[in-house]
């Protein structure tokens, strides 16, 4: 391949790639979802500790953000992300091979410390290697490659676990992490070699920019009311309630759950074209937050035929693509010496529903419950479920506020620059 042509596709691959660290740790992260009951069995937890145990991935994901973003404007993203991923594959292995329950939530905090990396890596090697315009579209597609991780980690996993069991199959799956560290290492690159290098400003200095600006936070707390009910409903507690609904196997319930990350997967990309092709970033966000509202009303309290419960999660999930116009948004209102550390702050307010709201609603669950199990697993009724994730609409509702009364409409145009 001729160096000339190399240099056409190279921002491709290296964006792509960076994306695929996205693909595994979103893996990694709804595994559990798909693993409840063999989970609450090996370690011998109920709701609450599997709820913990899920949600220290979001304890170590979460505060990690702003950290990451500072050290990216800093350092190498190169070094960063091949580090990250190798040390995500290590927490797969931990997490496989012990039967401490103790150890098993560290290795769900370091494989959450390590993720914390992925999407902030990705977009802030997109916005080195693609032009402004194209940033939302991007880090749409880039949400789309991570929710064929979460796919992955669902059904997939469902069906391999119950012929191999889910300790070999976590073990295994700790070999992507540590491929991905050497194709980094190999391929990714910080910046175009062309590229004008901006001056280094003080960490201090671009946090401070970041967390001084109103629409920061007006921006994450959407970020936060949109993907919440995703971290809730299709990351962990999905895949028992559907179970529990339809009287199914939980490899079953997790094919109705893949609607929901098929939604966001073909919505995330589509609303950021949408938003760019109309010139506004505040209607696509008002309209998926009322789409949100509508279908966890729906999903959780009407009975529902089979078929019609598999489309209201695609619409479900669709809604969610909202997310990734926040980061345009972020983009609109921040220069580029800050990049990292916006992406990472809004990342952060993204990620802050499972690391808050997971817990209480497993700590809701068991406070509803009647104490009856079935082979020795705690058996929680639909009206524990339809009470426990009330949070749901609740969160599409702060969606709306924000954006109606909140986000400021920049029309796709960065705003530093107005």
């Amino acid at each position: 391949m001729s160096s000339c042509r190399y240099r056409c596709i190279q921002p491709y691959l290296i964006v792509g790639l960076a994306g695929f660290f996205y693909i595994y740790e979103f893996y990694l992260r709804v595994m559990p979802s798909a693993i409840t009951h063999e989970l609450m069995r090996s370690f011998n937890i109920e709701a609450s500790g599997l709820g913990l145990i899920s949600s220290l991935f979001y304890f170590g994901y979460a505060p990690m953000q702003i950290p990451a973003g500072l050290l990216f404007d800093r350092f190498s993203t190169r070094v960063i992300l091949t580090i990250a991923v190798f040390l995500c594959g290590a927490g797969a292995l931990i997490f496989g091979i012990t039967d401490n329950f103790t150890l098993a939530c560290i290795a769900r905090w370091i494989i959450g410390f390590a993720s914390s990396f992925a999407f902030v890596g990705s977009l802030v090697l997109a916005s080195r290697w693609f032009e402004a315009k194209y940033y939302a579209m991007i880090a749409g597609l880039i949400q789309f490659m991570g929710s064929f991780g979460a796919m992955a980690g669902e059904w997939p996993i469902a069906k391999v676990v119950e012929v191999f069991g889910w300790r070999p199959t976590a073990i295994w799956s700790a070999l992507g992490g540590l491929i991905l560290a050497v194709l980094f290492g190999l391929i990714i690159r910080n910046n175009p070699p062309e590229s004008v290098i901006n001056p280094k400003q003080h960490e201090k200095t671009r946090l401070g920019h970041v967390l001084g600006a109103k629409q920061t936070w007006a921006i994450g707390i959407y970020a936060f009311s949109c993907w919440a009910p995703i971290s809730i409903f299709a990351a962990m507690w999905g895949v028992p309630f559907i179970s529990k609904l339809y009287d199914t196997s939980a490899a079953t319930a997790a094919t109705a759950i893949m609607a929901t990350w098929f939604g966001t997967a073909v919505a995330s990309p589509f609303v950021g074209w949408w938003s760019n092709r109309i010139n506004n970033r505040r209607w696509p966000l008002i309209i998926c937050s009322i789409l949100s509202l509508i279908t966890s009303l729906i999903m959780i309290y009407i009975p529902i035929s089979w078929p019609l419960m598999v489309f209201t999660l695609f619409i479900f999930g669709c809604a969610a693509g909202s997310q990734t116009l926040t980061f345009g948004l972020v983009q609109d209102v921040h220069p580029p010496s800050v990049a990292g550390t916006a992406v990472g702050f809004n990342n952060m307010a993204v990620i802050l529903g499972g690391m808050t709201l997971l817990p209480l609603v497993g700590f809701m669950l068991k406070a509803g419950w009647n104490g009856a199990l079935i082979n020795g697993l705690p058996d929680y009724h639909v009206a524990n479920y339809q009470t426990a994730l009330i949070m749901l609409p609740i969160c599409a509702v702060i969606g709306i506020i924000s954006s109606v009364f909140m986000i400021k409409e920049t029309h796709c145009v960065a705003q530093y620059e107005v």
